[in-house]
């Protein structure tokens, strides 16, 4: 079994814990804060994909659509060069600096 799930376009890496005998993991990329954990590791996939269904009723129940992970934003540090290099790229190519990283980064993954 893989580590590392996903279920309706949510995340999430499985972990154990020697200490407790048991898997247990986290919906990630999500500001709430939603755990949940199976004791044999049998039952790991369908505590997750029951926390995800949770958090999706809880959301609808209170009125608001669920988050969702990965909003297409994040933040992220290079070296200052590379931010120049950067800059005069998407200048001499007329594009934004935003449009030139997404090219780079579907062109990576």
């Amino acid at each position: 079994m893989s580590n590392f799930l996903e279920y309706k376009g949510y995340y999430t890496h499985i972990h154990y814990s020697a200490e407790d005998g048991c898997n247990y993991g986290r919906i990630e990329d999500i500001d709430a804060c939603i755990s949940f954990d199976d004791a044999d590791g049998r039952g790991i996939v369908v505590a997750f994909q029951e926390a995800v269904d949770f958090h999706i009723e809880a959301c609808r129940a209170e009125g608001r659509e669920p988050q969702r992970p990965c909003s297409g934003r994040f933040n992220t540090r290079i070296p200052s060069d590379l931010h120049r290099r950067l800059v005069l790229k998407a200048a001499r190519e007329g594009k934004s600096q935003n449009a030139i990283v997404e090219e780079a980064i579907a062109a990576y993954v």
